[in-house]
């Protein structure tokens, strides 16, 4: 089993040492009964994640993507209070950033259409439990339900949203330290990849693997109607198996923004498109999704606007339709882009909270 795309014997080697501390840190930290499955998901755990090689110096680009599945939901409850140090402290000692997660299997089994499970069950490597995961028990399907297209849009659209934010943030891009110009460049990466990825679900081709994915790009065409979309798709997924800064250029990172939010405006209107003439919710198997999707056109207001589907409430609607209306127009204004990242946090997507915190910006009570 390998963990990097390009097999790096030393980024192999390194990980798997890594790996190793981390289950007998979690071995002595939480007793039997609390946890059932320690698994390695993301791009290591399906043997395709990235090598950063600076200077001759090796290192791991990306973070670890690491699931614990609790035996119940008293259990899970329990390592959920400690989850936040247990990663500040494997983060701290092993210098990489680390994504920690937390479920227990009747939790998994009602979000069995969300995509991040679909991955996580399908592509994994498993660290610590006495059975293998079963996809059958959890009831996951082959392919992910197909409203989940829509949050992949809307999640990815919202990190070129960041990005802007934080281009609009200083004088000019040159100002940017070089660690805001790498978050810039990720987060194209991750945008152009997921907004592609959206197009496969609707095409009933969805995986995972990177690899799969650059093999159907370049000898299906025809999946991604976006002519731009998929070559740059093809570009992404080659920097994530190789990754380089070095060559980073802040105004070209910039105008690259300013395309991609071009080019996610298009994919938006084209995905829309494609969905109403391919019957999309007749297609769609689980009721879960078809509730969430009707009426359709709320979800694709809130979808032209930048927010998150799923986790609109009624609540929120009438925040979230009455100043998002602009996010994606030009030119983006700075405080509408606070706004949005405000309403954003206040809905609790935990990804963004370390931005929050950057600018000072409290989530909505």
């Amino acid at each position: 089993m390998s963990y990097t795309a390009i097999q790096h014997p030393e980024a192999e080697k390194l990980l798997q040492d890594r790996l190793k501390q981390m289950v007998a840190f979690f071995r002595k930290q939480l007793p039997p009964e609390e946890r059932q499955h320690i698994l390695l998901a993301g791009s290591y755990g399906r043997g395709e994640g990235g090598v950063l090689i600076e200077k001759d110096q090796v290192q791991l680009h990306n973070n670890l993507d690491l699931v614990l599945i609790a035996k119940n939901k008293a259990a899970a409850q329990t390592l959920q209070q400690k989850i936040d140090e247990l990663s500040r402290t494997l983060t701290e000692a092993h210098q990489i950033g680390i994504d920690l997660s937390t479920s227990w299997p009747w939790q998994i089994w009602r979000n069995r259409h969300q995509i991040f499970w679909h991955d996580t069950l399908h592509h994994h490597t498993q660290l610590d439990g006495s059975k293998a995961i079963s996809t059958q028990l959890y009831g996951i399907s082959p392919q992910p339900d197909l409203g989940q297209g829509l949050i992949l849009v809307i999640n990815r659209a919202t990190l070129l949203l960041i990005n802007a934010l934080l281009l609009a943030s200083v004088s000019t891009p040159q100002a940017l330290s070089a660690k805001h110009l790498r978050l810039l460049k990720k987060h194209q990466i991750k945008a152009t990849i997921g907004l592609s990825d959206a197009f496969f679900l609707l095409a009933g081709r969805y995986t995972p693997s990177y690899k799969a994915r650059l093999k159907m790009l370049r000898e299906e065409p025809h999946l991604l109607p976006l002519t731009a979309l998929r070559e740059r798709t093809i570009q992404a997924i080659e920097f994530r198996f190789r990754p380089s800064y070095e060559a980073l250029s802040a105004s070209q990172l910039a105008q690259e923004n300013d395309l991609l939010i071009g080019l996610c405006r298009e994919a938006i209107a084209t995905y829309e498109q494609t969905r109403r003439h391919g019957n999309w919710e007749e297609r769609s198997p689980q009721r879960g999704y078809t509730s969430v999707l009707r009426p359709s056109q709320r979800i694709l207001s809130a979808l032209k606007q930048g927010m998150q589907g799923r986790g609109l409430s009624n609540r929120n609607d009438r925040i979230v339709l009455s100043f998002l209306t602009e996010c994606f127009r030009d030119p983006l204004h700075p405080e509408k882009l606070k706004d949005y990242l405000r309403l954003w946090g206040g809905l609790e997507d935990q990804n963004f909270s370390h931005f929050l915190a950057r600018y000072q910006l409290a989530p909505m009570s």
